[in-house]
């Protein structure tokens, strides 16, 4: 993932880097965020000042960048398939994997706004695409359910080179005709 893809405060970004370094061991929490900042700035409580609405704030961040960084790849290029982005998604966030782990457990008790972040990312997968009409609310939520089935099946992959959810991707891909 690209983290100088959006223009946000270095401290900000900082910040959210140590987080993504912090969940796997913490969870998503405040305690994360006390762990980050304590690695940032050498201040537990300096991260209320960047998202004080806590995790949720800061999950929203990253995933702002991720989406802002899959985006980037194809603003010269738009992609062919829906496949190829999700793909491309899926191998810059390789590194991430510990930490999306955990951001999935969080999601399960906070569903509503789980849903409203992949619906976005949904939204900015189909921007990827090259010149196709804008998606209806229906295969946005198809999209949104098919990726969140995706990244579950990519978290456990221990296939090579994610082989088997590249696989799986192109498989319930074709089934959404994108």
């Amino acid at each position: 993932m690209n983290w100088d893809v959006l223009p946000a405060d270095p401290e900000q970004l900082r910040l959210a880097r140590c987080f993504v370094d912090a969940v796997p061991a913490c969870g998503v929490s405040r305690r994360a965020l006390a762990q980050a900042s304590r690695e940032a700035f050498s201040d537990p409580a300096r991260w209320t000042a960047f998202f004080p609405d806590g995790p949720t704030g800061m999950i929203w961040f990253i995933s702002d960048v991720s989406d802002a960084s899959m985006h980037a790849i194809y603003a010269m290029e738009p992609a062919q398939c829906i496949a190829d982005v999700i793909g491309e998604r899926f191998a810059q966030n390789a590194e991430l994997k510990p930490f999306v782990r955990r951001v999935m457990q969080y999601d399960v008790l906070h569903p509503f706004q789980a849903l409203a972040r992949m619906q976005r990312t949904a939204k900015v997968m189909y921007a990827c695409r090259a010149r196709i009409e804008r998606p209806g609310f229906i295969r946005l939520a198809l999209l949104n359910i098919f990726y969140t089935a995706l990244v579950l099946f990519w978290l456990y992959d221990r296939s090579p080179h994610d082989t088997r959810t590249k696989a799986a991707t192109d498989a319930l891909m074709r089934l959404l005709r994108t």
